[in-house]
C-alpha cells in the first residue's frame, strides 16, 4: 500500500510565507497583514508572530469562517471582519489599516474577485506582498497577470500548484527558494 503523500493545495503558499516571514523580521515596518484567515496561514503566521514580536492583522470577510479563527486573538493579533464586497481595501476606517505600513502581506482571501482591488490598494503600504493562487491555469478567475506585471519586483514560486507569487515595488526578491526544479 502506497501513501498519497500530495501536499493539500491549501497549504502550497506554507514555504513561500514562512520563507518571507523570517526575511521580514527587522525592525521598522514589522506588521504583518492577513487578508483571508486559513487553516494553514493563520496558525503559522500567529505562532510566527508570536515568536518574532510583531503585530498581525487578519481580515476575513465570512463572520462563520473568521469565528474558526478568533482563538488566536491576541493584543498583537486582531482581527477584522470586512464587509464580503468590500474586504480590506473598503474596510471600516476604524479598522486601523489605512495608516498602517505593513513588512509583510499575504492575499489569500474571498471573494477572489476583490483580490486585484486589493492587491492594488495594499502595494504602497508594504515591503512585500505573497499572494497564492497565481497559476496561469487560473488566470480566467483571479485574473492576476495584468496588476502582478506592474511591480518592480516579482518571484514566482512554482514547485507546488496551486503557484505562490511575491511582489515588491521597494525591495529584489533574491531568494534561493526559487532556485528549484520540477
Amino acid at each position: 500500500m502506497t501513501k498519497d503523500l500530495t501536499i493539500d493545495p491549501y497549504a502550497t503558499h506554507l514555504p513561500v510565507l514562512t520563507a518571507m516571514m523570517a526575511l521580514t523580521n527587522y525592525a521598522g515596518h514589522d506588521t504583518v497583514l492577513e487578508l483571508g484567515c486559513g487553516n494553514y496561514s493563520t496558525p503559522i503566521l500567529h505562532e510566527m508572530c508570536r515568536v518574532q514580536n510583531r503585530q498581525l492583522i487578519s481580515v476575513e470577510s465570512d463572520y462563520e469562517w473568521l469565528n474558526k479563527f478568533i482563538n488566536y486573538r491576541e493584543d498583537w493579533h486582531r482581527f477584522v471582519l470586512a464587509n464580503a464586497a468590500k474586504t480590506a481595501s473598503r474596510c471600516d476606517p476604524d479598522c486601523g489599516i489605512d495608516n498602517t505600513y505593513f513588512g509583510l502581506v499575504f492575499v489569500d482571501n474571498h471573494p477572489v474577485e476583490q483580490r486585484k482591488s486589493d492587491i492594488e490598494w495594499v502595494r504602497n503600504k508594504a515591503d512585500y506582498l505573497v499572494i497564492h493562487d497565481t497559476e496561469p491555469a487560473v488566470e480566467h478567475i483571479y485574473g492576476f497577470a495584468e496588476i502582478l506585471k506592474t511591480f518592480k519586483y516579482r518571484r514566482d514560486y512554482t514547485l507546488l500548484t496551486p503557484h505562490t507569487t511575491i511582489v515588491s515595488d521597494t525591495n529584489p526578491l533574491d531568494l534561493d527558494i526559487f532556485e528549484q526544479t520540477k
